[in-house]
């Protein structure tokens, strides 16, 4: 179930909440919300954050060893480049890069993307490409290597003038050895 919130009032100046959630879980608190995106969204420019955790536990990203990352930037499968968010997780764990989106508010946005593992990547056991909205699955890939590109889109529709969190996650699956995973042209568009 969802977390609730309720404002109990402002005291010294400053504003107090009780939230309630379930454990184990995750609760996030912004405080702003963000003007509805203007589609098409490319998610390599949108501004996100990103959370590497192990166990369910996020990792310190200061004290992160150097392969661990999301970052802009470009990716080989199948012999054809594209311009991608480039992603490797922590050893037994996962990296989500978490977007902060208000949607139009017609029913028309889709997230669209192509995953792939790098080209070269000997990843040993594979990487699950994960989509979340506030927390929930809307789509996982296994990839076992690198094969090229495999274009997916997730229909955004029921989240139509809402703000949502939107996640890119990639899982190690265990050993995260060569886990070069790539979001080939991760974008929110019309559909």
């Amino acid at each position: 179930a969802p977390a609730t919130s309720t404002f109990l009032g402002p005291e010294a100046d400053l504003y107090r909440h009780r939230i309630e959630t379930h454990v184990p879980g995750a609760t996030c608190l912004f405080f702003g919300k963000p003007e509805p995106a203007v589609l098409p969204l490319d998610l390599r420019t949108a501004p996100f954050t990103w959370t590497p955790t192990v166990g369910g536990t996020t990792i310190n990203v200061q004290d992160r060893p150097p392969y661990l990352t999301v970052n802009p930037g470009e990716g080989c499968a199948g012999g054809e480049d594209r311009a991608a968010l480039v992603a490797h997780p922590p050893i037994g764990g996962a990296v989500a890069a978490d977007y902060l989106v208000t949607l139009p508010p017609d029913r028309s946005a889709r997230l669209s993307f192509a995953a792939a593992i790098e080209d070269g990547a000997k990843s040993t056991n594979g990487i699950a490409f994960i989509v979340t909205v506030n927390g929930q699955t809307v789509s996982r890939q296994d990839l076992s290597g690198p094969d090229g590109w495999h274009p997916t889109t997730v229909d955004l529709g029921a989240h139509a003038g809402k703000t949502i969190l939107l996640s890119l996650v990639v899982d190690a699956m265990g050993d995260a050895s060569c886990d070069w995973a790539r979001w080939g042209d991760p974008r929110i568009e019309p559909r």
